[in-house]
């Protein structure tokens, strides 16, 4: 709480210099993912939950993520589509490639967590399996590219929490595998349905200019190091252009200052607590797995889907995933530090 308290001070030269309207909308646009993180990460910390409330909880997340790509495949399939050198907003269902590319990217890891622990039916594990290769076919199909590293940087950290349980390390590497392979087998097909442009897109390692807002915001943060310039300024100040922040902790640093700074702090020291304080093995892979694609997302996509706060909040549960249980069963039993039995 006193992480997003620290945020709100920015707010007041917004409405000053912008009235109510425009300084709502954009005190809104870059304040509700702090404000969701602040609330989820309260509630949600240290809470205990077991693989029955892990399988739920990534059932609850996949689903609205299965809405998009069903909307983003649909536009793809049905619309008038050309691919070029940048990222395509009719493959992304019409909405921001960014966001919806980050979006089945994280679709993705929650399948590859899924298939890993969770002992389902045969059907049901073969409908996770191709969720999740859905999901990746239609992240690249969006032109998107910052959210494959989000995904790999994840994928690794939670694998090698698992080296202590060998049966464990061996279904996350057999579910790597065959979506690696799968992909493979379409990527093809992929490429040619882009006119030939898919793989010159995510071979091409320009930034699309994310290493100039960073550069701004960071000049932004030298020349107002105290109070910041305001929410939503940071690029008014540089460019007179009101353009979307792409990176959260530059922007934090130009628009709140020293205030911004302490909040990163306050952020980075409880995704550490979090770590620490989670229990070795599964536990800590899905803690590390959540916090690191979050991080890995903020840095490209600052926090403009509420997933990333969610991913934060959820690295910050009290995990009791046990290795020895092969089962989903059993979760009924109070867990420890629970002593009403939820």
């Amino acid at each position: 709480m006193i992480y997003f308290a620290l945020l709100l001070p920015a707010a007041i030269p917004t409405f000053a210099q912008l009235g109510w309207s425009p300084a709502r909308r954009i005190v809104s646009f870059n304040l509700s993912g702090p404000f969701a993180l602040a609330v989820l990460s309260t509630y949600l910390w240290r809470r205990p939950a077991g693989r029955r409330e892990l399988s739920r909880l990534l059932l609850a997340i996949t689903a609205p993520i299965l809405g998009i790509a069903f909307l983003a495949a649909y536009s793809t399939f049905t619309s008038p589509l050309a691919f070029s050198v940048e990222s395509n907003v009719v493959s992304s269902g019409g909405f921001g490639p960014n966001q919806v590319s980050g979006l089945l990217g994280f679709g993705a890891l929650l399948g590859l967590v899924s298939g890993t622990l969770m002992l389902a039916p045969g059907p049901l594990q073969m409908a996770i399996f191709a969720l999740t290769v859905g999901f990746i076919a239609q992240g690249l199909l969006t032109f998107s590219r910052a959210w494959v590293p989000s995904v790999l940087a994840a994928a690794l950290a939670f694998g090698a929490h698992l080296n202590g349980t060998p049966w464990l390390l061996r279904r996350f590497l057999g579910w790597s595998a065959a979506c690696a392979l799968s992909v493979l087998l379409l990527l093809p097909g992929l490429h040619a349905l882009t006119g030939e442009r898919l793989l010159p897109r995510f071979t091409n390692p320009s930034t699309t200019g994310r290493v100039g807002r960073v550069q701004g915001e960071l000049r932004g943060f030298r020349a107002h190091p105290l109070a910041g310039t305001g929410v939503g300024f940071s690029h008014l100040y540089l460019t007179g252009k009101s353009n979307a922040p792409h990176t959260e902790p530059t922007r934090m640093l130009a628009e709140h200052g020293a205030a911004g700074l302490a909040a990163l702090v306050i952020l980075g020291s409880i995704l550490v607590a979090g770590y620490r304080s989670a229990l070795p093995g599964a536990a800590r892979g899905v803690t590390a797995a959540f916090s690191i694609w979050a991080t890995f997302v903020m840095f490209h996509s600052a926090m403009r889907v509420v997933a990333v706060p969610l991913a934060v909040a959820a690295s910050l549960m009290a995990w009791h995933l046990d290795a020895t249980d092969r089962g989903m069963g059993d979760d009924d039993r109070p867990l420890p530090h629970d002593p009403g039995g939820r």
